[in-house]
């Protein structure tokens, strides 16, 4: 595994192998990431308190999977993808301060997939929004775009999803969901029906949440990360 931390206000990182990074993130800061042709990787992405761009370049052929955590930030998040590439991006956010985030995918050539799961905890009662569009041109044929995103509101937190799918052309498979609400509180109930608190029946909830849509990763070191920062 590659362990990279940022702290400047510019990185580019070229990915010209089939390996794991783990990137972490404390400043603000603008971040490129190119993933090269016929590359298959994946990143595990930590942010704590920092406005963040990140743009992604998935070049012919490559495969990208990116398990993303972020606390009490907020996340511009652009991915471009061509000929026969695919991302998967978990993005989950925490906060209990305003966090704005935009999410552009951009399906620049035919035969590329983008599957974008956006969770997020509004912890408190500040602006908690995600703006997802995603791009399809007239020449991009036989292209999957799935969005799925949902904001679990703790407190009266002023939460707010905003999905676009702007398709130029018919050969396209294109699907968004989104839901703002609270716990269900059967599912609360439930827990605490196992002798399980209501507090640590909702941190449950919410580590789910955030957790539930990560792949091929060890989820201690993303829990410890939730653990260490945030406390409910």
């Amino acid at each position: 595994m590659n362990k990279i931390f940022i702290d400047t206000k510019n990185y580019n990182l070229n990915i010209e192998n089939n390996l794991v990074y783990e990137i972490h993130i404390q400043n603000d800061t603008d971040i490129t990431i190119s993933v090269l042709e016929n590359i298959n990787s994946k990143i595990n992405l930590f942010i704590k308190n920092s406005q963040v761009k990140i743009t992604i370049n998935n070049l012919e052929n490559s495969d990208l999977i990116v398990n993303q955590l972020a606390i009490n930030s907020s996340i511009s998040l652009n991915i471009n993808l061509k000929l026969h590439s695919k991302i998967r991006y978990n993005n989950s956010i925490l906060t209990n301060i305003d966090s704005i985030n935009d999410i552009t995918i951009n399906h620049l050539e035919s035969n590329s997939e983008a599957n974008i799961f956006a969770n997020g905890i509004n912890l408190s009662d500040n602006k908690f929004f995600f703006i997802i569009d995603g791009i399809v041109n007239k020449d991009s044929l036989n292209v999957v775009l799935d969005e799925k995103s949902k904001i679990i509101n703790i407190g009266e937190g002023n939460s707010k999803i905003i999905p676009n799918l702007i398709v130029n052309n018919q050969d396209v498979v294109a699907n968004h969901s989104a839901f703002i609400g609270k716990f269900n509180d059967e599912e609360i109930n439930y827990l605490k029906s196992r002798g399980i608190s209501d507090k640590t029946a909702k941190k449950l909830l919410l580590i789910s949440l955030l957790l539930g849509n990560m792949v091929d990763t060890s989820y201690l070191e993303f829990r410890n990360f939730i653990d260490n920062n945030i406390i409910i």
